[in-house]
């Protein structure tokens, strides 16, 4: 409850903070960059580096956001610090999340007080790494937010670039670098090509072992024998015949090496799946998925469903979209063999009664086609509640009334972008059109849970 009252004290603080900065000027910013510095590194495995992230032709910098990734399995972050950038313009509250289990931090930092924000360019952040592991990974910056001094506060844009961080090998180290793929849609009883190429990246001659699979399961095998610095490419034939319609997930492997200390790189999927075809009209919806599985009454939220043309033919065909027995979209979707589409549909939930609905999209059939059992795709239970009324003491389960859980909830994740670890659609209640999420979670949806407290 303490950790509650801490989020509502914020809550206010930033409210009253807004209500005394002076008024608002849309003005054009040129784009700053925001960059790793130095671009690249070398540190052996137990040793630590230090990289800057740094912004130059920047103007009127109030406050800033990063996110940086690396590769898990080679690195770890061991400190975040603030720079002296921002600080030459006054007092700065700044903050660092760190998880080295997914390769991830965020780094936020903001002025305080009605002070103007800083011109020029400088260090925004020191990140400090451990080489826990021989290897090599991008330092990904890819991400980045400048706001100015503006009392409602409008994004500077930015422009990014990223780091490398190596180690010199004096161990055994092989991986799989590349997989090609042709082609990616077939009937059954053809052949696939695959593809792989295998990377002595140690200091020893190798003779290894790749394999090349199918929804995991192999499908060939054959032995590589690779000098340290070279590639050796390996194909593999998959015969289709026996495989039913669906999409299929292409992998390879590489089998660890006597002395070998990092494995993680000796595993690579295809990037897309490859489509075995049915040799006749036939649609499929694969999946409905909803941007949130509570909806205020009254407000909207998306919905995205993915259709598949699994036949041999190009189809056009209407799918229907419905909550409970309510149609909401009705859409006409033209699709070439073997493609998919995505629709993004807008529920507004004005006009429904609070409680709960499943969702339903329908591939209507058309002449021709004979196999509809895929036509059809339910996903479970979305919820309307009252406005701000996401959580209880069952996560993401509305209970009738707005008090200090929905508060956490918003609080928790405050921040997120959809697509981050900490992600929760439900506490992206609304953005700067009312009602309508925005995909990021922040002082609007906080406000939404703040007005309708206690009801």
């Amino acid at each position: 409850m303490n950790n509650a009252k801490s989020r509502v004290c914020l809550m206010a603080f930033f409210i009253l903070l807004a209500a005394f900065l002076p008024p608002n000027q849309k003005l054009a910013y040129s784009a700053a960059n925001v960059a790793v510095s130095p671009p690249a590194v070398a540190a052996g495995q137990g040793q630590s580096f230090t990289v800057n992230i740094t912004i130059s032709s920047v103007s009127r910098l109030y406050g800033w956001e990063f996110k940086l990734n690396w590769a898990s399995s080679f690195l770890d972050v061991v400190n975040v610090a603030e720079g002296p950038f921002l600080r030459t313009g006054g007092d700065t509250f700044f903050t660092s999340r760190i998880n080295n289990t997914e390769g991830h931090i965020i780094a936020d930092c903001t002025l305080l007080g009605q002070v103007s924000g800083i011109t020029g360019e400088g260090v925004l952040a020191c990140v400090t790494f451990y080489v826990k592991a021989v290897g090599q990974c991008p330092l990904d910056l890819y991400y980045a937010s400048l706001l100015d001094d503006s009392p409602d506060p409008q994004s500077i844009p930015c422009q990014t670039s990223g780091g490398y961080w190596s180690s010199v090998s004096s161990q055994h180290d092989v991986s799989v670098t590349d997989i090609s793929v042709t082609p990616t849609a077939v009937l059954p009883g053809q052949t696939v090509s695959i593809n792989v190429t295998a990377y002595d990246s140690g200091a020893f001659p190798e003779a290894f072992n790749v394999t090349a699979l199918v929804n995991f399961q192999a499908v060939g095998q054959g032995t590589v024998s690779v000098t340290p610095g070279c590639f050796k490419v390996l194909p593999f034939t998959w015969d289709t015949t026996g495989y039913e319609k669906g999409d299929y997930i292409i992998s390879a492997s590489a089998s660890t090496v006597p002395g070998e200390t990092n494995s993680a790189d000796n595993n690579m999927t295809f990037s897309k799946a490859v489509t075995v075809l049915t040799p006749e009209h036939d649609v499929a919806v694969t999946d409905v998925r909803p941007s949130k599985t509570v909806v205020g009454q009254g407000f909207c939220m998306f919905i995205n469903v993915t259709i598949k043309d699994f036949g041999t033919y190009n189809e056009t065909f209407n799918v229907t979209t419905s909550v409970n027995n309510t149609v909401i979209h009705t859409d006409s979707v033209s699709l070439a063999s073997g493609l998919d589409t995505l629709l993004t549909l807008l529920w507004n939930a004005s006009g429904f009664p609070i409680g709960n609905y499943t969702l339903k999209s329908y591939a209507e059939p058309f002449d021709g086609e004979t196999t509809t059992s895929d036509n059809t795709y339910v996903f479970g239970q979305v919820t309307v509640a009252e406005k701000g009324d996401i959580n209880s003491k069952t996560p993401n389960t509305p209970d009738g009334k707005v008090d200090m859980w929905d508060i956490a909830a918003v609080a928790r994740p405050f921040g997120a972008h959809a697509g981050d670890s900490r992600w929760n659609g439900n506490a992206d209640i609304t953005g700067p059109v009312l009602g309508l999420p925005d995909n990021i979670i922040d002082m609007k949806d906080i406000s939404t849970v703040a007005r309708n407290f206690g009801k």
